[in-house]
């Protein structure tokens, strides 16, 4: 799925894609860098330690992630830096939501998601 074929299908991504920055390093190092209160959203979306025990797409990237949990440095900085919400996506049952004092959206399943919002 190319940026060409998405925009194709979604024209309105036309708009979107020439506000994307892609900044290559740590995660943790790069937001704490950012100035509080200069994104909108931060969305964690880790490489799952265990995989799902079937061939993925997702397979031939293994090798080049990360398999830390996410660290409590990062999900501060993630909340410092974000205006709106912080975002993560993992597994049910991993332990990563109430970690982070997050609520699943869905208690089952292959993924969820769970979101800090400021007030």
């Amino acid at each position: 799925f190319s940026a060409r074929t998405a925009v194709q299908e979604y024209p309105v991504l036309a708009e979107l894609f020439p506000r994307i920055q892609v900044i290559v390093g740590d995660h943790a190092d790069v937001l704490a860098a950012m100035a509080a209160d200069s994104v909108d959203v931060v969305v964690f979306d880790p490489m799952f330690r265990k995989p799902p025990g079937r061939p993925t797409a997702m397979d031939p990237v293994r090798v080049f992630a990360n398999p830390s949990p996410l660290s409590a440095r990062a999900w501060a900085e993630a909340k410092r830096v974000a205006r709106r919400c912080v975002v993560l996506k993992e597994r049910p049952g991993s332990g990563e939501f109430e970690r982070f004092g997050l609520v699943p959206d869905k208690p089952r399943g292959r993924f969820a998601f769970g979101a800090w919002c400021k007030a």
